[in-house]
């Protein structure tokens, strides 16, 4: 790799890792090399190869495996702000002409699953808080969503937490985070298999109905995981915005 006295080495790092994966030298799904094997190729500082590793990892390239290694996406999605109006539902909503109104459904401690552990980076010993809420477009549910938190951010009793609070003020308020980016996939769920929780809280959800299904992971500002987040999608539209440089028509 040249070296450009006019761009940071981090910068630098990470076109490079880009022109590699773009000519097919680190195919989609393959493991990279470690930061101690790219340091020592690049003659360039570990700390500098994490650094990039991480931006990677935020923009949505690349995706570290506690404990196994770094790893190209199988899919790479677009990284979007979580603070550009796609994430509040409640501004959604409105925009469309409804009354948003948020009814929290659970919230609750215990051990991560597998897809928990690999999104927030956490051990087999820690624990996380799940929060269960439905947002209503005037009387009608439309999102439902469970966010997951570190148990370690919470230094009260879980229990008298305002769970009519939206994500972004829910996390400011009780962990005194800010979430900065998201990084999100979307798939389609079966309403009757994925919101078992909301149906034994008498919440009138349609059986057999489709749902547009997003699986989150939020950032802070230190581009560190901070939620894992699944919300389900039921008749209201998306104005996501998705660029499409690079991508193959």
């Amino acid at each position: 790799m040249a070296i450009k006295r006019s761009e940071s080495f981090v910068d630098q790092v990470v076109e490079e890792i880009k022109e590699r994966i773009d000519s097919g030298e680190y195919a989609l799904g393959q493991r990279i090399p470690s930061e101690n094997e790219l340091s020592n190729e690049l003659n360039i500082s570990r700390a500098t190869i994490r650094s990039a590793y991480i931006k990677l990892s935020t923009e949505g390239v690349l995706k570290r495996v506690h404990g196994d290694g770094t790893y190209v996406r199988k899919r790479i999605p677009d990284l979007i702000s979580a603070q550009e109006g796609v994430w509040d539902f409640c501004k959604l909503i409105e925009h469309q002409g409804c009354q948003p109104s948020i009814k929290g459904l659970r919230i609750s401690q215990r051990m991560p699953n597998d897809a928990e552990l690999k999104a927030l980076d956490l051990t087999a010993d820690d624990q996380v808080v799940s929060v269960r809420r439905v947002i209503y477009a005037d009387e009608d549910p439309v999102f439902y969503s469970q966010n997951v938190y570190s148990a370690d951010l919470f230094d009260r009793n879980i229990q008298e937490l305002d769970l009519s609070l939206g994500l972004n003020e829910f996390t400011k308020k009780y962990t005194e985070q800010e979430l900065v980016s998201v990084l999100m996939t979307i798939s389609l769920g079966k309403g009757e298999l994925e919101i078992e929780d909301v149906n034994n809280k008498n919440t009138s959800i349609k059986d057999n109905s489709l749902w547009i299904k997003l699986e989150e992971i939020f950032y802070d500002t230190n581009e560190i995981p901070l939620v894992y987040g699944l919300t389900h999608v039921q008749n209201m539209i998306l104005p996501i915005w998705i660029g499409l440089k690079g991508f193959d028509k």
